[in-house]
């Protein structure tokens, strides 16, 4: 197809009367962009007849639409004898964050699909470990609310700026839990150390982090950094 299609009040494609041989549509499954590489990730499935190669195309269309007024490129997915494939594509060109991806499948006979729902193209989270260095404070304990707190300095040691969010990940707690954590990720909990903006060469930021410590046995963790959103299912 390799077309823009787009505005249009129906859907763009829209198969009657099974026509097309009612041409199952692509499901997807994320589209990622990843700020290190300048490069988005879309993956997906197909279930349609079985052991056939199909033509996948790609679009990009702005927030909030879904048909294909941008076409990005496609791929040759062959499914297997239950009738199912799996994709992953990136496309050559950079896809910016906040887009709407969808899809077509297309048979050997030419029968196009309507388009797929849309995926919107979210960041990545980035480990950013190497680039910033901490500075431990020491742990103080409170008699009254009988918690412990800890002060940590996160300075950006590489050659640029992070742009936020930036999370703190508390990798193998030990004999406490974190009072005010942000949430988890990957069932660690993580506290956002900027929310938004950027923490620029040689520039730090301060946080004071809460464990509550019933047993009063040392509190020990390891720790990763992360720039990006978190995925909301952690």
């Amino acid at each position: 197809m390799s077309n823009s299609i787009h505005d249009n009040p129906s859907g763009g494609i829209l198969l009657y009367g099974a026509g097309n041989n009612n041409q199952p549509a692509p499901s997807l499954t994320a589209a990622t962009f990843n700020p290190a590489t300048g490069q988005a990730t879309i993956t997906g499935s197909l279930q349609a007849v079985a052991n056939t190669a199909f033509l996948v195309q790609f679009f990009s269309n702005p927030a909030g639409t879904s048909q294909g007024a941008t076409y990005l490129g496609s791929l040759s997915v062959t499914t297997d004898g239950s009738g199912n494939a799996t994709f992953s594509f990136t496309p050559p060109s950079s896809v910016a964050a906040g887009l709407n991806i969808t899809a077509t499948a297309t048979d050997p006979n030419g029968n196009t699909s309507q388009f797929s729902a849309p995926a919107t193209v979210n960041t990545a989270t980035v480990d950013v470990t190497s680039d910033l260095s901490v500075t431990f404070g020491g742990f103080v304990y409170n008699r009254t609310t009988r918690q412990f707190t800890q002060t940590l300095t996160i300075a950006n040691i590489s050659g640029s700026a992070i742009s936020g969010p930036i999370e703190l990940v508390f990798l193998n707690l030990k004999n406490a839990t974190l009072v005010n954590q942000s949430g988890t990720y990957q069932g660690s909990p993580y506290i956002t150390i900027l929310s938004s903006g950027s923490l620029g060469v040689g520039q730090s930021v301060s946080i004071t982090v809460v464990f509550n410590d019933p047993t009063l046995a040392a509190i020990r963790y390891t720790f990763e950094f992360l720039a990006g959103p978190i995925p909301t299912q952690d």
